[in-house]
């Protein structure tokens, strides 16, 4: 197996934006849930918008990478891996992450509503956008 990146470290601060491109299938979104994760587990609430998954579909994502692919089990009619511990995941992510997905629309005035009211009301530290591109914005 080729890896491009391993083992990488980086710090992101309080005020910060950073910017994550590559190409399609490169782990874009996936560095960015990981990060979603790690942020939540220093205990901050945490908001992960996606312009392309629905929340439900970006949620089961989150509970497979929180558990750890050796702690799944593979559901064979329905195609999917699912977490073995669900404790794990609810006390991961109890009140601490927030899902947003694009059926807020194509309005940036409702994406930006959203997600000043979760910071203002949800007390976010921590704010992922994922998929924007997909949205024409």
């Amino acid at each position: 197996m080729l890896f491009l990146i391993k083992n990488i470290t980086f710090e992101i601060n309080a005020g910060e934006t950073i910017g994550i491109v590559g190409k399609i299938g490169s782990g874009k979104s996936t560095l960015l849930s990981q990060i979603a994760i790690e942020s939540i587990k220093k205990n901050y609430n945490t908001l992960i918008f996606s312009g392309e998954l629905k929340d439900s579909r970006l949620m089961k994502w989150m509970n497979l990478q929180i558990c750890g692919k050796d702690n799944l089990y593979y559901n064979q009619q329905y195609d999917f891996y699912y977490p073995k511990d669900k404790q794990k995941v609810i006390e991961t992510t109890n009140n601490k992450l927030f899902v947003y997905d694009n059926e807020l629309g194509n309005d940036i005035n409702k994406i930006i509503f959203a997600i000043y009211d979760a910071v203002k009301t949800k007390d976010v530290k921590m704010v992922i956008l994922d998929n924007l591109m997909s949205m024409n914005l």
